[in-house]
């Protein structure tokens, strides 16, 4: 294997661009059930934008539900359960027409530049899980960016 040398800045960017997206939770003004309400907001959140993106083309591809499965699973270490029990309240929110905003909020107020580019990252695989990006995911690509302050 290979070795790389890292200078400092790069290390601290790559811990950064690495963290869990459970950002802003050592806030010591916090509770510990205040820190799980924000937990699960985030964790709603982001579900909610892959989720958004999986469904802007009109229908919903079983590769892209696969992907939004795998990547929920992976960046919050959720069991089947869990993923089920969140995959259920973001599909509830998108039926009730919940406002994109409430989820663009969430994500502005609690992640860090390298969070939100993960976030478009994971958003973007996504997109690409069917092998074709059309016009309603680009356009909802730039609408995330722009929100994002990409």
């Amino acid at each position: 294997m290979r070795q790389v040398d890292l200078d400092d800045n790069a290390v601290v960017r790559l811990r950064e661009a690495l963290a869990d997206l459970d950002c802003g939770l050592e806030d010591d003004t916090l509770s510990v059930e205040e820190r799980k309400e924000k937990k699960q907001r985030i964790k709603i959140a982001v579900a909610a934008l892959l989720w958004e993106m999986a469904h802007v083309d009109g229908s919903l591809d079983p590769s892209e539900f696969v992907e939004i499965i795998d990547l929920v699973d992976d960046e919050f270490d959720l069991r089947n359960y869990q993923t089920a029990a969140l995959m259920e309240i973001v599909d509830f929110l998108r039926r009730q027409n919940t406002e994109l905003n409430v989820f663009f909020k969430e994500v502005n107020d609690n992640f860090s530049v390298l969070q939100k580019e993960r976030l478009f990252d994971l958003v973007w695989k996504v997109a690409q899980a069917d092998g074709r990006i059309d016009a309603h995911e680009k356009a909802f690509a730039e609408l995330l960016k722009q929100k994002l302050g990409l």
